[in-house]
């Protein structure tokens, strides 16, 4: 009997060193694909939670020059326990991963521009920004200053001003009613009398030469007349909030 058909019956050796060997490989395949699928729905879930946690992110310090957005940062940690299996039944692996989110850096919700109205400083955004600054107060501070003193409903002389027009106003009021009701028909009966003194002196503005100044001294005289009245007139409808027109005659006047 040769030795082929003595072991012919028997496994190989080298098949039997092996088996073990396979064994392990096997286990050790399945094991690190437990842990994969764990380690990616750690992570799934580590970004999720991450994004989750958007509100709670906090702005840092808004405004500043050296502002760091990874202030703003949050963060979140996922385990997911991974099993050993039959070869490591009193081992536990863990997949652990982590997810962070920047968020809300220099957010408008933080500071707010509200609606002020007309000459309001932005006080609590202006101090941030002026922070960047060695004296950031003071020029919060004279900005303040400067604000108030253009707004006519705190400026001292604003106010003053505006009540003395008001005044004023009344006064101008008055004057143009007098001017309408008795100075107008006054000075119309004058423009009349010089007008038709007028009418003898174009006759003789033909053959004389004084006439003829006379007669253009007579005519300027209208027109000064005319273009009071006419400011008169303006006055008054400027006083009681009526649109203006340019006086008569103002581009005829001339200089004797």
């Amino acid at each position: 009997m040769n030795a082929s058909s003595r072991r012919s019956g028997t496994a190989p050796i080298e098949f039997v060193l092996v088996l073990p060997l396979l064994l392990f490989l096997c286990v050790g395949l399945f094991l690190m694909s437990r842990a994969t699928i764990a380690k990616e729905a750690a992570a799934t879930r580590a970004r999720r939670d991450a994004w989750a946690k958007r509100p709670e992110a906090k702005p840092g310090d808004i405004f500043l020059l050296s502002h760091d957005p990874a202030e703003s940062r949050v963060q979140a940690a996922t385990r997911i326990r991974v099993a050993g299996g039959p070869l490591f039944r009193r081992t536990n692996f863990e997949a652990e991963s982590q997810a962070a989110v920047i968020d809300a850096p220099w957010h408008h919700r933080s500071v707010p521009f509200d609606a002020l109205g007309d000459f309001k400083v932005h006080r609590k955004p202006f101090k941030l920004i002026a922070k960047n600054l060695t004296f950031g107060d003071l020029v919060v501070g004279a900005t303040q200053l400067f604000a108030d003193l253009l707004n006519p409903g705190l400026n001292p002389l604003m106010v003053a001003a505006a009540t003395v027009g008001k005044l004023g106003n009344v006064a101008v009021a008055v004057a143009g009613k007098v001017l309408v009701t008795i100075i107008s028909p006054i000075l119309g009966g004058v423009i009349a009398t010089i007008q038709l003194a007028m009418v003898p002196l174009r006759l003789a503005s033909w053959f004389s030469l004084g006439a003829r100044r006379l007669l253009r001294r007579l005519v300027n005289a209208v027109n000064l007349i005319r273009l009071g009245l006419d400011a008169g007139y303006n006055l008054d409808r400027a006083a009681n909030g009526l649109p203006v027109g340019e006086p008569f005659g103002f581009n005829r006047l001339f200089v004797p």
